[in-house]
């Protein structure tokens, strides 16, 4: 074979490695959009099982995609998924896998210079510590959370902080603080027109103007939440937003009928979703305001022979 021949045919050889290992590349890539894509779409079935009240089984998937992150080592995603399954564990009262998931999703965020994710992570700890007891600690973790997301300009972050302060300020006493942080929080979900935190912020709004005797404020408070919350068709907040109107309502003179029919919707839902324990504390606080008032008038004790406890689980009845 002459020279020419032989040159000719390395360059051939060379051609077809060029084109073998493009091929290679274009695969590899597509298998990673596939796994990225394949996570996106269980954090939305992980979400929508959530709004469904069902928090183990968004546990379940959040993780799953967290793993398929993992898998292809994208540490934006696995800081965002870390948060995410954090705040899951919380719910399902996993506290230590919480913290561990939250340091992690702090450790990443910290290397990549992610400072929205870095102040989520941040504020979650600071729930931990709250719950735990240590509101020094919370403070301080809210308060590090803050600064984060101001100079990040993140701003759904930051109205999640606000939020997280103005409940520990509740905490401790000092209702107007927290009425003002709710205020600020409030009208950033406002302006970004998220139904969610607007329900959110307006739903713990209401809890703090009642507990500062401020009732009327509160249940206008409340009713909006509610209604923001039925367009939604999120059942378990609509469930939370009626047992916290009804306790409101129980303690104005001649709201007993609105209460007790507020708290027996609430049970029907927390009887639709299996519930038991929020079941229970809806029938006794119906109970004790039957008890105590039902007997005022003759409506007010209509309202509480209808107000009997459901029987049984059926769960195909419809939602209030």
């Amino acid at each position: 074979m002459s020279g020419a021949a032989r040159g000719a045919r390395r360059q051939v050889v060379w051609l077809v490695g060029i084109a073998f290992c493009a091929a290679c590349s274009a695969t590899k890539d597509a298998s990673l959009l596939g796994i990225r894509s394949d996570a996106a779409s269980l954090e939305q079935t992980s979400l929508e099982y959530a709004l469904r009240g069902d928090l183990p089984r968004a546990l379940v998937t959040e993780e799953q995609a967290l793993l398929a992150y993992r898998s292809v080592d994208d540490t934006v995603a696995m800081t965002g998924a870390l948060n995410r399954v954090g705040n899951l564990r919380q719910r399902t009262g996993d506290l230590a896998g919480a913290r561990a998931a939250y340091v992690e999703a702090q450790s990443l965020a910290t290397v990549t210079g992610d400072r929205a994710e870095g102040a989520a992570a941040l504020s979650n700890l600071g729930t931990l510590d709250e719950e735990a007891g240590d509101l020094v600690s919370a403070d301080a973790q809210y308060r590090a959370a803050r600064l984060l997301a101001e100079a990040a300009g993140a701003n759904a972050t930051l109205a999640t902080i606000l939020n997280n302060q103005a409940m520990l300020a509740r905490r401790q006493g000092d209702l107007e603080r927290a009425i003002a942080l709710l205020d600020q929080a409030l009208e950033i979900d406002r302006d970004a027109d998220n139904a969610g935190g607007i329900a959110n912020r307006l739903r713990n709004l209401g809890a703090v103007q009642a507990a500062a005797g401020r009732r009327t404020e509160a249940v206008a408070s409340l009713e909006e939440a509610l209604e923001i919350d039925r367009r939604r068709e999120n059942v378990p907040e609509i469930a939370l937003d009626l047992v916290t109107i009804s306790e409101i309502n129980a303690q104005i003179p001649g709201k007993l009928v609105v209460a007790v029919s507020q708290r027996r919707r609430a049970a029907d839902i927390h009887q639709l979703l299996g519930r038991d324990a929020e079941l229970a504390r809806d029938q006794a606080a119906i109970a004790v305001w039957c008890t105590e008032f039902g007997d005022a008038t003759t409506e007010a004790a209509a309202a509480c022979a209808s107000a009997a406890p459901p029987s049984g689980k059926g769960r195909g009845s419809r939602v209030p």
